[in-house]
């Protein structure tokens, strides 16, 4: 069931209705509401993976009471573990098994060693990257004592699987969320204002931008080897508005659902195309999974406390994580690495872009832009090693971008670009643009309500008409 189909929102306005009947004093039966449609909705793709969520938050929720009720450093450590083992080891068989069975088989090829290892064939659970990150958290948590388990398990159950962010996020604290199962949540009416200014624009975000320019970018990208190095390039730049369009948007209209209900999600994205550096564009990109790691695995790790060859080491631990966590693949690996380098390499060369940014005088007032449009470049780059399929079809794309290979660069590079879908990427550029450094009083939320409302009914009537003929998944329902 997707967020951009006829049949989510007919389950979320009969949740709504449910709920509004139900009160928000009532929040016992409120959950239950909730629990019941969210299951409904995982269930809508595939209902034979509703155990494997049900079984894992019953062993997370399990975990976290004993914890809390075994105080040894043994016992505590042995429950760590089991929740450890089960959330990653279910994660690594229906994700990572076939890519690490194939990894072993090439690698012993090239040690002259032939075996058959075969592949398990799973079908990849939707959203299992998220859920199992989002239980975990909560088991940290409590194993940190920064919080007490929960105890009643239909609140726990429903912040598992709490149907607007399922799927793909964000990947909530249950510090934050997960207290609002156990708390009566009034919807005012500037939260159903919000809720839906939210989920208008994050339908907007996916389907006039993102799902009209996937069309451009699969074309392109389906012919790596042959395509012309200027449309690679081109292709290359939709990429990167549609897949922040597509998650983003994904995110604006798990916000604003969630709100309508009485709930507050985290913030997602935060403009990140307007990232000085990478360091930046880091903190404003699936904030959800950065702060994550940051929190679990980088601090944990030693951070930047124990010198600089180990803050590196750190650094790349973490973003080859981060990599394979978006998929079972040596492109997301290799991504992730990428990303590692540009900020090991940006804090090593930091003296020296400060002392060029010093002897240019005047100019230095361009830095800020000047930076802008190179961390936009250096994340572009990346974006060849996310979309392509495969290395050696990424390496095709790098050459046919950078003209090292004998096809022509420029012929036929606007063939098949589609008019409307630039036209919206370039109207959602400049949005997040004054979002971004407009005075508060000339901002959206300061206009006057006619005007604000206007904007509401254009916005709805360019979704309806304007938007992609056919409803495309989400890319992040794939990790």
């Amino acid at each position: 069931m997707l967020f951009n189909s006829f049949e989510f929102f007919l389950l979320l306005i009969a949740v709504l209705a449910a709920v509004r009947i139900v009160g928000p004093q009532r929040i016992r039966l409120r959950n239950a509401i909730l629990l019941g449609a969210s299951y409904v909705f995982y269930g809508w793709w595939d209902w034979r993976f509703l155990s494997l969520i049900a079984v894992g938050s019953a062993l997370d929720y399990g975990v976290g009471l004993g914890l809390e009720r075994w105080r040894s450093a043994g016992a505590r450590r042995a429950l760590l573990a089991v929740s450890l083992m089960g959330n990653l080891g279910v994660l690594g068989v229906f994700k990572y098994a076939d890519f690490f069975l194939s990894s072993l088989r090439v690698a012993l090829a090239a040690l002259g060693v032939e075996i058959e290892t075969g592949t398990l064939e799973l079908v990849l659970p939707v959203g299992i990257s998220f859920y199992t990150f989002q239980k975990l958290g909560y088991v940290l948590e409590v194993a940190a004592g920064r919080m007490l388990p929960v105890r009643d398990p239909l609140a726990f159950f429903t912040f598992v699987s709490f149907f607007p962010q399922l799927v793909a996020g964000p990947i909530e604290r249950a510090g934050s969320l997960l207290p609002q199962f156990l708390q009566r949540r009034d919807v005012r009416e500037a939260d159903v204002v919000t809720g839906l200014r939210w989920m208008l624009l994050g339908l907007w975000k996916k389907v006039v931008v993102a799902d009209r320019l996937a069309a451009f970018v699969d074309a392109v990208y389906a012919q790596p080897t042959t395509a012309y190095g200027a449309r690679l390039l081109l292709a290359t730049c939709a990429f990167g508005v549609q897949i922040y369009g597509d998650f983003s948007g994904y995110s604006d209209i798990a916000r604003g659902a969630a709100r309508l209900l009485g709930f507050d999600l985290m913030e997602n994205f935060r403009r990140p195309y307007l990232a000085a550096d990478i360091r930046q564009f880091w903190s404003r990109w699936h904030i959800s999974l950065s702060s994550w790691f940051r929190d679990y695995v980088y601090i944990p790790l030693g951070g930047n406390r124990r010198g600089r060859v180990r803050w590196a080491l750190n650094v790349v631990t973490v973003f080859a994580l981060s990599g394979l966590w978006h998929g079972a693949n040596w492109t997301f690996v290799l991504w992730g690495l990428l990303h590692a380098g540009y900020l090991i390499g940006g804090r090593l060369l930091q003296p020296a872009r400060e002392w060029g940014w010093r002897m240019m005088g005047p100019l230095a007032v361009l830095r800020r832009p000047a930076a802008i449009g190179a961390t936009w470049a250096l994340v572009s780059l990346g974006w060849v090693l996310f979309r392509a399929p495969s290395v050696a079809d990424a390496a095709a794309v790098l050459r046919g971008i950078l003209g090292l290979d004998e096809r022509a660069w420029f012929d036929g590079v606007l063939a098949g670009v589609d008019p409307i879908a630039w036209a919206a990427a370039a109207a959602l550029m400049v949005f997040e643009a004054g979002a971004e450094w407009l005075p508060p009083r000339w901002r959206f939320e300061m206009w006057p309500a006619v005007v604000r409302w206007a904007v509401y009914g254009i916005g709805a009537l360019t979704v309806m008409n304007l938007g992609a003929a056919k409803e495309i998944p989400f890319i992040y329902f794939q990790f």
